[in-house]
């Protein structure tokens, strides 16, 4: 900051705005050594602040003895056996295979899109032979373990799950909706509407609002169709369906892919579910 002036033009102050002559011998106060040293510790935090890595160990998967690093998608790092995992799982297993790795470190880590708590779930899982029931997990920690076990191809796991998988599906149908239209999938989304009018689950206009939201952009316009009853009063009122507008729901979703594709369009949807 030595030899330069900073000046502050009010130009709605009536104070007059004496301009300095440039020519004039300039001086040069000794600099604050109070303030010098606190910059050079803000420099010095900053400079700490930007090398502390964005992740941090799982405080239960960190044994060093595990030679594979997993990184899940909210920055946590999880240890795993890669004995155990290319045993349970076919992606890791063709990943790793024929090559025998060294030690990961985490700049080697193994990124999968889903959480620390998802991860470390399925390595207690591989890790176990305990197939006991898993419904008693919130319906959102279940299907994002399902999908990851599914997703790495753990034949052995996805059996364990499956029948939880139903029960809580049964206990919670309109979450299942949901995560089927996350997943695409309209068999399971049929299932899913068949059993939200079975159970009799109230649904207003808000609500009826609120699901069209949440599904996934190519659904609206069919989830709309089988979901609007008109009444004798010639209104349209939102009923969950039976088993045959369940069943159009499903004819008019292909029916909408078909097109798209004949006219050369993807239709790409995205769901809140699980975001």
């Amino acid at each position: 900051m030595s030899g330069y002036a900073v000046i502050i033009i009010d130009d709605k102050s009536d104070d007059p705005i004496e301009i300095a002559n440039p020519n004039a011998p300039q001086e040069h106060p000794r600099p604050n050594e109070e303030a010098v040293a606190a910059l050079k510790q803000d420099a010095l935090g900053a400079e700490e602040e930007a090398d502390k890595p964005k992740f941090r160990w799982h405080e239960w998967h960190n044994d060093p003895v595990m030679d594979i690093v997993l990184n899940s998608n909210d920055g946590v790092l999880l240890r795993g056996s890669s004995w155990v995992l290319k045993r349970e799982s076919t992606v890791i297993k063709r990943m790793l295979d024929p090559a025998l790795y060294p030690p990961m470190g985490d700049q080697e880590a193994i990124s999968l899109h889903f959480s620390a708590d998802t991860v470390a779930l399925f390595l207690t899982r591989c890790q176990s032979a305990d197939a006991s029931n898993l419904s008693t997990l919130p319906f959102q920690a279940l299907y994002q373990y399902r999908k990851l076990v599914l997703y790495l191809g753990c034949q052995r796991l996805v059996e364990q799950v499956q029948p939880s998988y139903r029960r809580v599906c049964r206990k919670h149908p309109v979450k299942h909706l949901l995560a089927a239209s996350s997943d695409n999938d309209v068999k399971e989304a049929k299932r899913a509407l068949r059993r939200c009018g079975r159970v009799n689950i109230a649904l207003d206009s808000a609500k009826f609002s609120d699901l069209l939201w949440c599904v996934r952009p190519a659904w609206r316009h069919a989830m709309s169709v089988c979901l609007l009853h008109r009444g004798h009063d010639k209104w349209l009122t939102p009923k969950w369906p039976d088993k045959g507008r369940a069943r159009q729901f499903g004819r008019d979703v292909e029916r909408n892919r078909r097109e798209a594709a004949e006219e050369g369009r993807e239709v790409m949807g995205i769901s809140t579910f699980g975001a």
